[in-house]
C-alpha cells in the first residue's frame, strides 16, 4: 500500500482526523449515500426519453436530475485488458470499452442535440462532449452506461448554464486558488490557502471552476488529463463556507463536468472545525471521487509533495505553507509569493483583472515558467 492512501470516511461515527495521517480505512459495509447523479433506468431509449421529456416541460431550475423509474438490470463492462491507442486526455481501454463509449456519446447527443440549435457553434458544450468524455464518464460510474449517459447529459446542462464562464474564462481572482506546477507524471497541480478567503464560497465559484478549466486543458495537452489538488486548510473558516447550495452546485460541477479529472486530492490541515464541512459534502461525492480523499498533516503533506511533485512545484508548495503560516508575513508579502509562483497560461492571462491591477513575477527554474496574478482578497 502506498504511503498515502487515501482516508476515507465511511461510518457516522468516524471523520477524518488530522491526528491520523496516511490512514487507509477500508470498509466492509455497503454505502448507501445518495449520489448526485444516482440515477437508473431500465434501457438507454428511457433514459433519453425521460430526459427530453423534462428539457420540453421548461422544468429547468438547474441541472437536471432524472429520477429512478425502476430497479436496475444489471450493469454490463468489458472485461477485455487488450488495449489501444487514443487521445492523451483518457486512460488506455480496451475496443470494447471504447465501443461502450461511443453508445454513450451518441445516446446522450441524441437526447441532448435536437433540443439545442441546430448547429454545435451555436452550442459549444457539445464539441466538448467528445468521446475522451464519455469513456470519464464511465469511468466515474465504474462502467455503468446507463448512469454514464445521465452524468454526461448533466455535464452538458451544466456547460450550457454556464456557457459564457466556460468561453471567456474570466473571474474575480478574490481567493488565492492557482496553478502552481506539476507532479512527476506533468500533470498540473492547483493550490487553494483557505486562509486567503474573505468572502463566501458563492463568490468564488467562478474561479474555482476556471481554475479547474485551466487545469485540465493543460493536462489534456501533456499529461493523461488529470490534476491533483492540494487544499491547504490553515486558517479554514466554516462560517464562509457552510453554504449547502454552493456546496452542492460545486460538487455536481466537479463531479460531473470535472468527473475523473481529478487524480487526487490532499487536505492538509484538516481542523475539526471543518467536519461540518465535510460532512455536508461527503454526500453530494461518488464514492469514486470520496476515495481520492487523502487528509494530511503538515509533516506527512511536506513528505507527500517531495516524493509526488515535481522538484519545482514541491519547493513551491512547501513555501506556500510556510508563508501561509508565518505570522510575520504581510498579505503583500502572501500576494507576492503566490504570484511569483503560479502557472501562467494564455488563455487565463487576463482572467478577471486589468493590466493595472496585474502583478507579475516570471520565474524559470528547470524549464518552469511560471508568473501569475496577485489580485486576490
Amino acid at each position: 500500500m502506498s504511503l498515502w492512501a487515501c482516508c476515507t470516511v465511511r461510518s457516522s461515527n468516524d471523520f477524518p482526523d488530522p491526528l491520523i495521517s496516511f490512514g487507509c480505512r477500508p470498509s466492509t459495509e455497503k454505502e448507501d449515500e445518495v449520489e448526485f447523479f444516482d440515477c437508473e433506468e431500465t434501457s438507454e431509449e428511457l433514459t433519453v426519453v425521460n430526459f427530453a421529456q423534462g428539457r420540453a416541460a421548461g422544468a429547468r431550475g438547474g441541472p437536471t436530475l432524472l429520477e429512478p423509474e425502476a430497479e436496475p438490470s444489471a450493469g454490463s463492462s468489458s472485461s477485455s485488458s487488450k488495449s489501444s491507442s487514443r487521445s492523451r486526455d483518457s486512460l488506455c481501454s480496451s475496443d470494447g470499452e471504447d465501443a461502450e463509449a461511443r453508445a454513450v456519446l451518441q445516446l446522450a447527443r441524441r437526447a441532448y442535440g435536437p433540443l439545442q440549435a441546430s448547429s454545435t457553434q451555436d452550442c459549444p458544450e457539445l464539441l466538448w462532449a467528445d468521446l475522451a468524455a464519455a469513456q470519464r464518464m464511465l469511468r466515474a460510474t465504474q462502467g455503468d452506461q446507463q448512469q454514464a449517459v445521465k452524468m454526461l447529459l448533466q455535464a452538458l446542462e451544466i456547460r450550457r448554464r454556464d456557457g459564457i464562464l466556460y468561453q471567456t474564462l474570466r473571474y474575480e481572482a478574490l481567493v488565492d486558488m492557482r496553478i502552481i506546477g506539476n507532479d512527476h507524471l506533468q500533470r498540473p497541480v492547483i493550490y487553494f490557502c483557505a486562509a486567503s478567503q474573505s468572502d463566501g464560497l458563492a463568490s468564488i465559484r467562478d474561479q474555482i471552476i476556471v481554475i479547474f478549466e485551466g487545469a485540465c486543458r493543460l493536462s489534456s495537452e501533456q499529461s493523461d488529463g488529470q490534476v491533483v489538488l492540494v487544499v491547504d486548510m490553515h486558517g479554514f473558516q466554516p462560517r464562509l463556507n457552510a453554504d449547502f447550495s454552493s456546496l452542492k452546485d460545486l460538487a455536481e460541477t466537479l463531479g460531473c463536468v470535472f468527473a475523473e479529472r481529478i487524480r487526487r486530492i490532499v487536505i492538509v490541515d484538516f481542523s475539526r472545525a471543518a467536519t461540518t464541512v465535510w460532512w455536508i459534502i461527503k454526500p453530494l461525492l461518488s464514492h469514486v471521487t470520496q476515495n481520492k480523499f487523502a487528509f494530511l498533516g503538515l509533516k506527512d503533506a511536506r513528505e507527500f509533495c517531495a516524493t509526488e511533485l515535481a522538484e519545482v512545484t514541491a519547493d513551491q508548495v512547501i513555501h506556500s505553507f510556510e508563508v501561509n503560516r508565518d505570522p510575520e508575513s504581510s498579505d503583500a508579502d502572501r500576494k507576492l509569493h503566490a504570484a511569483n509562483t503560479t502557472v501562467s497560461l494564455p488563455f487565463l492571462g487576463q482572467a478577471g483583472v486589468t493590466a493595472s491591477d496585474r502583478s507579475v513575477h516570471p520565474v524559470k527554474k528547470a524549464g518552469l515558467v511560471t508568473g501569475g496574478l496577485a489580485s486576490f482578497a
